[in-house]
This record gives C-alpha cells, structure tokens and sequence, in this order.
C-alpha cells in the first residue's frame, strides 16, 4: 500500500483535474471517477471520525482540496498523517486500501503527475512508473 498521504494528493488530484481537463470521455472513467469521489470520501470521514479533533489532518484535507497543486499544503499532509498514522486503524487501512484500488483501475488517474517534497536523509520513495527528480530520472 502507498502511504496515506500520497493517496488522499493523488485522488483530491484526479477528482479535481477531472473537472476540468475533459479526459474522462467514456463511461467506464466516469464510473471510475464516481466510485473513486464516494471511496474518498468514507476515508476522509472515517479519518476524521478516529481521529477527532486532535489533529490537524481535517484542515490540511481541506486545503489541499482547495490547492490541490499546492506543495505546501501535500507537505503539511504528509507531516500530519506521520503524526496521527491513521493507517494503523483497520478500518482506516481497508478503506485505504480500497481507494488505492480504484486509482489503479483509473487510466486518467494514471497520468497525473503529483510533486512532492522529500527533505533529510535516509528517505525511502517506492512507487510504480517513472520518476523524475529534477535532471535524475529512475524509471
């Protein structure tokens, strides 16, 4: 499973840019993009149903969907989740789980291109695909 974080970036970022970028021209993508909207949303409110008010996961959620291209606000939500690792909830995981599913069965989902920020040393990135890193390019 991919971090929690990364999910929430990579599904606030095929929910919005399907708004706007008409790539979503059949059927299929758009049953896609509905269940990928509702499993989002029983993760977001199951997260913050176990989490409560106690962290900053709810206002960071919020504004990462309003800035969806933000680095900051991913920062912030890869800072929060390692703080309140909501992951180590079941029901959490499964939900997770099942959102992960859906953005992998999504070709449009496939191509978005998120930016995140790694800072320190000993950082680990696994992931599937090509990734760029400035002029270094694993793929």
């Amino acid at each position: 499973m991919i971090g929690i974080e990364t999910l929430i970036t990579v599904a606030i970022s095929y929910l919005s840019k399907s708004k706007t970028v008409e790539k979503i021209q059949d059927a299929a993508e758009e049953a896609i993009k509905s269940k990928v909207r509702d499993a989002y949303g029983k993760l977001k409110d199951k997260m913050f149903e176990r989490l409560g008010m106690d962290t900053e996961i709810q206002p960071t959620i919020e504004r990462l969907e309003s800035e969806p291209e933000s680095t900051e606000h991913q920062a912030k939500l890869t800072e929060e989740v390692k703080k309140a690792s909501p992951q180590s909830d079941p029901e959490v995981k499964a939900l997770a789980d099942q959102l992960e599913t859906l953005l992998k069965q999504s070709p449009a989902a496939s191509q978005l291109t998120i930016r995140q920020n790694v800072s320190g040393d000993k950082n680990i990135i696994i992931g599937q695909g090509d990734l760029n890193a400035g002029d270094i390019s694993f793929g």
